[in-house]
């Protein structure tokens, strides 16, 4: 709250003014991203939204008035990004491979057994080094989605099934984890035999140089910021009590 009051203060008198046609286009802005419940999502009304925006344009000219020149990025700076997004990307993602073996509708007790007994020994044989790759050409039909072995990069867990996600998150990289009976509906069901792939070789840094220089310039424009606004409240009085 004393922040946006400093910032109020600061935006008078440099004459800067957000209009309504500005927040406007932030508004169509939003909605191009596909968020056109964006008021609703954050529990606030058209009209309160609409200050939020407008708060958040404010400050946008402010810090290209006042900060943007602060912020400076030196090469050490992308390398520290790039250190950080790899960790965060180890963290917040995950890459599996899977394979399907498919139990019919109309399955035995018998016939479950022997399909669940089928999927223990491509764990077995995963476990003892044989290539998971190798595995889904064997075991995996040309018409599964599952039947090209190739890393689609990590994903979030919160896109995999929660079942899968559940069983594949504790596992390290190249791990298997026992075999999951999953039920698809309409009486499908499979044993999933789920591998956390292999660590790939980070991109190089020289490949995401130009995104690491942008993340560390939002990270010293933000310090900048910072800076200035404790600048400001030292020379000016706020009544915290308002």
């Amino acid at each position: 709250m004393i922040d946006e009051r400093v910032e109020e203060l600061a935006a008078e008198e440099a004459h800067i003014s957000v209009t309504p046609a500005e927040v406007d286009k932030a508004l169509r802005d939003v909605a191009s991203l596909g968020h056109d419940d964006a008021a609703t999502r954050h529990g606030l009304s058209e009209r309160e939204y609409r200050e939020q925006l407008r708060r958040e344009i404010r400050s946008g000219k402010l810090v290209q008035l006042h900060v943007r020149a602060r912020a400076h990025v030196t090469d050490e700076d992308a390398r520290r990004a790039y250190a950080r997004w790899l960790r965060e990307d180890a963290a917040s993602t995950i890459d599996v491979h899977i394979i399907a073996i498919r139990v019919a509708p109309n399955a035995t007790a018998r016939d479950v057994a022997a399909q669940r007994a089928v999927a223990e020994h491509i764990v077995e044989q995963a476990r003892r080094g044989t290539s998971f790759c190798t595995l889904v050409a064997q075991h995996n039909p040309p018409t599964s989605p599952f039947h090209v072995c190739r890393s689609r990069g990590g994903v979030p867990l919160s896109a995999l099934m929660p079942e899968v996600a559940q069983i594949a998150a504790p596992l390290r990289p190249g791990e298997t984890a026992a075999p999951l009976l999953f039920g698809a509906g309409a009486g499908d069901r499979a044993f999933l035999v789920v591998q956390r792939a292999p660590e790939r070789p980070p991109r190089p840094f020289d490949d995401v140089a130009d995104l690491m220089r942008e993340r560390a310039l939002v990270d010293a424009v933000e310090r900048a910021r910072k800076q200035w606004l404790r600048e400001r409240r030292r020379t000016v009085y706020i009544d915290d009590r308002l």
